[in-house]
């Protein structure tokens, strides 16, 4: 399966050239003497005035059209502490933003809308962004990972960000990061849910591990929603760095691409359970997902928690219509595991596992990964190269 773009726009078509003296019939041609072409002129300027009048009492007073629907172009909001506790669309700079808190500028804008969150760290809590009142809207930072979101106290069920319900946003360039301590670490970082077309970009979401009080469980959850993950930095997740999910009559794709996820948290107790960098559960029969290019590395090993499960998974895929290329997993238990036998290729990527390199089924179509037999289920899975 391939992820492609949009089709290429049609040329359009050639309009044939016309010369000027087919645009009357050869029988109105007359050889003309001089002096003809003013006369004639005059004479057809004189007739002009006549037959207005007679079109004004034929037809009466022209009709008076109704106006259209205003256009409003598109806002850009800056948010900035020292801004408007209600926003205004009035400032148009970080020196003049236009609302104190993220979630004003969101409530404020519209289709199409661009919020710049100004340099600054944020303490304003959980952001959502819902409906399809906000279609196209663009939240991004006034300069690369400069703005910093952080988690709420109590945690954020839906994410420090949240899209519900919004068909193409794009979120990129923050740093979302939690709390040094808290009652009740966050959800997610971000969090897209039944929302299609979105573009979660270059943004960097920074947790403690699954030692901390205040971790992050999921990086970026995306739940029955189409788009594009990629270059995103997700590092010491407390569950998952980066999770796909299609269910039911979920349709469209997603396309995972280029994100780094790094696990390196200051302490690393027993697993209570199992781990992953990256995860897809897709068990819609419509539903199209695109793994490439993502990095998931381990830089401590793991010990085993009280059931044999509790393992970290660098990429785990429960899933069919599914390619998963060129990817690069290091220091994981099992670095790729894969379940789902319908249009599933597994191709190019490098896999270096601590218990198991490479895990997958009959029906699947594997080839050019790097990785062990002997650390393959079934052996021979990956090929050393």
């Amino acid at each position: 399966m391939t992820i492609g773009g949009y089709p290429d726009t049609p040329a359009p078509a050639t309009i044939p050239r016309v010369r000027p003296e087919t645009l009357e019939p050869p029988t109105m041609r007359t050889p003309r003497t001089p002096g003809s072409r003013r006369a004639t002129a005059t004479r057809r300027t004189a007739a002009i005035p006549a037959l207005a009048l007679v079109a004004a009492m034929l037809v009466g007073p022209a009709p008076t059209l109704a106006a259209g629907p205003t256009v409003t172009d598109p806002t850009t909001w800056y948010v900035g502490p020292q801004g408007p506790v209600t926003a205004q669309a009035v400032g148009g700079s970080c020196a003049t933003p236009d609302a104190a808190t993220i979630q004003g500028a969101v409530d404020a804008s519209g289709p199409g809308d661009t919020i710049v969150i100004c340099d600054c760290t944020y303490d304003d809590g959980a952001v959502t962004i819902s409906g399809h009142g906000h279609d196209g809207l663009t939240l991004t930072a006034q300069h690369p990972w400069a703005a910093t979101l952080l988690a709420l106290d109590a945690g954020t069920p839906a994410g420090i960000v949240g899209v519900v319900d919004a068909d193409g946003v794009t979120i990129t360039q923050l740093r979302l990061k939690t709390r040094a301590t808290c009652t009740d670490g966050p959800f997610a970082g971000i969090v897209v849910a039944q929302s299609r077309g979105v573009d979660v970009r270059a943004n960097r979401i920074i947790g403690q591990g699954p030692e901390g009080d205040c971790d992050v469980q999921v990086g970026i959850m995306a739940n029955a929603a189409t788009g594009r993950i990629r270059y995103n930095l997700v590092r010491d997740w407390g569950f998952v760095a980066i999770d796909v999910a299609f269910a039911g009559t979920d349709t469209g794709r997603m396309a995972v691409i280029e994100n780094s996820m790094q696990f390196a948290p200051p302490s690393m107790p027993p697993l209570p359970s199992a781990r992953f960098g990256l995860a897809v559960d897709n068990t819609a029969a419509t539903a199209r997902v695109h793994l490439e290019g993502n990095v998931v590395s381990v830089a401590k090993a793991i010990r085993g928690g009280p059931t044999s499960s509790a393992v970290l998974f660098g990429i785990g895929v429960d899933s069919n219509h599914i390619t998963i290329a060129g990817n690069r997993v290091t220091g994981a238990n099992i670095a790729l595991t894969v379940s789902g036998t319908t249009a599933v290729l597994v191709e190019g990527n490098v896999l270096r596992g601590i218990i198991r390199d490479c895990a997958g089924q009959l029906g699947q179509v594997w080839r050019d990964n790097t990785g062990r037999p002997n650390k393959s289920d079934p052996v021979g899975l990956c090929t050393l190269r």
